[in-house]
């Protein structure tokens, strides 16, 4: 068998031929170059779908001898998508797959350029050589109609033609979510409903961490849908997804080429239901003044994170909490003084911090602060200006982000003794934190657990993420620094 990339340092991509679009007829290729193969395989996926946040464009694309009889190789081969192959099931009944059905190792991938035009989106070349898997990655957010435009070379041949279809008439009209509105997939049925023209091909699969289904769906306009035959695990969030699709083949100077094109809607859905909404509720401003006066101040959050930031359920207590950022005060002996919380539920998305270590950020979030509960007293309002300590601190716009643990490294190392360490560094992941909503400082640490039940961590902590992705789960962490009021 061929290694796993061939030629991928000796061979250097051509430009295309400028061939007129095929036919199906006969083709007019250029030249054979000396490196082209035959006999290949092709798979390339588009999936376009309308999410609640915004419209999603994924395109995925593989290459080699066997891609072992999939639909949608490329995509089950890159955990998009069940691995779709062999007879069509009866409408309605749920398909159990997976995709580790793939081997990555059974196939010897073929390099068709670093990168490949599909549709308007640019797919990169990937390769993971752990599993050896060599494919095409990329998408976007517009909204492309009409036949895909495939550009690629390498060791094929050079193509550009117009391959696939994306329907532009099949519209979902249900389940209409808000934005960060999960799919409640607790118990009650999912009707899905939308424009119906009869005798489309029509998915709906689930997608998650363990679980994949697919459901091949009569074009009637409705589906309703019994969560339960899913069989989803405890607390599983899936990715939900309901599209037409189309398939389109050609032959490729005697490479076969497949494209498979999927039109539809999608969502975030999750066995444990929607979210918990726990809010802080502010205190009034305290009446008495504050026994010992604060000197000094730190910070951290306390929270699930996975697309956004979650209320919880206490490890400790089941008692239900909100997410919150919070301020410890301390006096000039570092006795913790009082505390003040807010609620970080409502944090928004925002582009990474800008870092003196460039440390990798696997998440940003900003925080508005508002309506802080306080069991702090009056304080004197010559050390901040202020006697209600939530003036102070709300008068900051506050970012943080959960990334690689870096300026802390050694000072950790230090603090915990080197034994320990060894053990502990493999849990501990920096807190990078913000008070102009622009700039960011290592201020502390922290760990965080999966979360094996709804909403609620383990007692555990979990490991970092190998790919420098944020991990969902119940996220506790700790000021490193304090600083002086």
């Amino acid at each position: 068998m061929r290694t796993a990339v061939k030629g991928l340092l000796a061979v250097t991509l051509m430009g295309c031929s400028g061939e007129p679009e095929p036919t199906g007829a006969t083709i007019q290729w250029p030249a054979p170059k000396p490196y082209q193969v035959d006999g290949e395989q092709g798979n390339i996926v588009v999936s376009r779908l309308d999410r609640p946040e915004n419209p999603r464009v994924d395109v995925f694309a593989v290459f080699g001898d066997d891609l072992q009889g999939f639909d949608n190789a490329a995509a089950c081969a890159q955990d998009f998508m069940p691995c779709v192959g062999g007879p069509r099931l009866p409408y309605g009944e749920v398909a159990f797959l997976s995709n580790t059905r793939f081997w990555p190792d059974a196939t010897a991938y073929t390099w068709v350029g670093d990168e490949m035009l599909i549709g308007s989106s640019i797919a990169d070349f990937v390769h993971d050589p752990e599993s050896g898997l060599a494919a095409y990655r990329g998408g976007g957010e517009q909204r492309p109609t009409g036949s895909v435009r495939v550009r690629l070379g390498g060791e094929w041949t050079d193509l550009d033609a117009a391959m696939g279809f994306l329907l532009p008439d099949f519209e979902v009209t249900a389940p209409d979510l808000a934005v960060d509105q999960r799919l409640d997939l607790s118990g009650p049925p999912v009707t899905f409903e939308w424009d119906s023209l009869g005798g489309r091909e029509i998915w709906l699969w689930a997608q998650g961490e363990f679980s994949r289904r697919l459901v091949r769906v009569p074009d009637t306009g409705s589906y309703t849908l019994n969560p339960f035959e899913l069989g989803l695990g405890p607390a599983e969030k899936v990715e939900i997804g309901l599209a037409a699709v189309t398939t389109d083949s050609l032959d490729v100077a005697g490479n076969e080429l497949d494209v498979l094109t999927l039109s539809g809607a999608g969502w975030t859905g999750s066995v444990c239901g929607d979210f918990l909404d726990v809010p802080i509720e502010a205190t009034p401003p305290p009446e008495f003044d504050s026994p010992r006066q604060p000197a000094f101040y730190g910070y951290g959050f306390n929270g699930i994170i996975d697309d956004g930031i979650r209320d919880y359920r206490d490890i400790d207590t089941g008692e239900l909490r909100s997410a919150e950022m919070y301020f410890d005060f301390y006096d000039e002996d570092f006795q913790r003084v009082c505390t003040i919380r807010y609620d970080a539920s409502d944090a928004a998305k925002r582009p990474p911090l800008i870092l003196d270590s460039e440390a990798e950020q696997y998440a940003t979030f900003r925080i508005s602060l508002f309506n802080g509960e306080s069991t702090c007293g009056r304080i004197d309002p010559t050390i901040t200006g202020y006697q209600d300590l939530r003036n102070f601190v709300e008068q900051y716009d506050w970012s943080f982000s959960v990334g690689d643990l870096t300026d802390l490294v050694d000072p950790l190392r230090a603090g915990f003794g080197e034994d320990i360490w060894a053990n502990q560094g493999q849990f501990v992941f920096g807190m990078f934190w913000s008070q102009d909503g622009l700039f960011g400082q290592e201020r502390g640490y922290g760990y965080h657990t999966a979360t094996p039940t709804c909403y609620q961590g383990s007692l555990n902590a979990a490991h970092l993420a190998p790919d420098g992705e944020l991990n969902d789960g119940y996220y506790f962490t700790f000021p490193y620094y304090i600083d002086r009021l």
